[in-house]
């Protein structure tokens, strides 16, 4: 797959084009996709995802939206769907005042060579949002392109969205976010060194980096899984600032149960099923150890 992060697009062949956002991909962005996949008729036309970065609310509203999926998480998964280009179209204040009728047919026609489109049924665009799915039905006939409206997907009558999502991860309902994106969610890094807190009490810790632009659960302890080296571990994930000790910065740490290896520089995946408790501040090192001891025990329980 390739990834263009550049206004400077000029594909040559054929292509059949969805656009979007895609933060998370959900079981929402699925179905474009796989509408996407059933428009392509004799293997004729490479599949191009375009997505705007950074997300619009971000220039617009001026703050960061912490996102779902990392970009390399992103890409990861849009590759392992099978898409051919990545398109990370450049936000900014000639973006946001761009005419729909010139974005469709600067970008849509001329750059990405578009001959088939695939939109969700809210999906609108251009300045002041003028580009909704009655003009593109408008310019998809005028430019012989053939136009795929997606319906939303609902959950309990409500529509799946990255936003709802967000929300769920805030309120760590991790049952209703796997419902929505059919996976559940994860982050993915690099281990790195951390304190050796966890060492010195005698529960050796895997700790990765946060990430500025991925939304992180609120702190606490958590039942996770996390993969290494290509295999799952149950594991036991502490977010926070471990306030038991002193100047700590908020970090991720997680026990790999039956698991004794370095494993610094490694990519590991965390990918979290249950929220076990918030973080605390113990009055000792002997109470806090204790209290280590039944969350692990919390996660071993579920194992039998």
């Amino acid at each position: 797959m390739k990834v263009i992060s550049s206004k400077k697009i000029n594909i040559k062949e054929s292509t059949v084009v969805t656009i979007g956002n895609f933060d998370g991909i959900h079981i929402g962005h699925k179905k474009l996709i796989d509408t996407l996949e059933k428009s392509i008729i004799d293997d004729i036309g490479s599949k191009v995802v375009l997505s705007f970065y950074p997300h619009p609310l971000e220039y617009i509203k001026g703050y960061k939206v912490k996102t779902i999926l990392s970009q390399r998480e992103k890409e990861k998964e849009l590759l392992s769907l099978g898409m051919d280009y990545f398109i990370k179209y450049p936000f900014d204040e000639n973006t946001m005042n761009m005419e729909a009728k010139d974005f469709f047919i600067e970008v849509i026609v001329d750059k990405l060579n578009c001959k088939t489109l695939v939109v969700g049924e809210c999906f609108k665009f251009g300045k002041e949002n003028k580009g909704d799915i009655y003009f593109l039905e408008t310019m998809c006939s005028k430019y012989n392109i053939k136009l795929y409206v997606v319906e939303n997907r609902l959950i309990d009558k409500v529509k799946v969205s990255s936003s709802n999502i967000r929300k769920l991860v805030m309120e760590h309902n991790f049952k209703e976010i796997e419902k929505r994106l059919n996976k559940k969610f994860y982050m993915c890094n690099k281990v790195i060194e951390g304190k050796k807190i966890g060492r010195t009490l005698g529960y050796r810790t895997a700790n990765i980096k946060i990430r500025d632009d991925k939304i992180v659960p609120p702190n606490g302890v958590y039942y996770t899984y996390t993969t290494v080296c290509g295999k799952k571990y149950d594991s036991v994930t502490n977010i926070g600032i471990t306030p038991t000790f002193e100047n700590c910065n908020r970090s991720i740490e997680t026990h790999i149960i039956n698991f004794n290896k370095d494993i610094y520089g490694e990519e590991i995946k965390l990918e979290f099923n249950e929220f076990i408790r918030g973080e605390k501040k113990f009055k000792n090192v002997r109470e806090l150890m204790d209290q280590i001891e039944l969350d692990i025990q919390f996660v071993k329980n579920k194992l039998v």
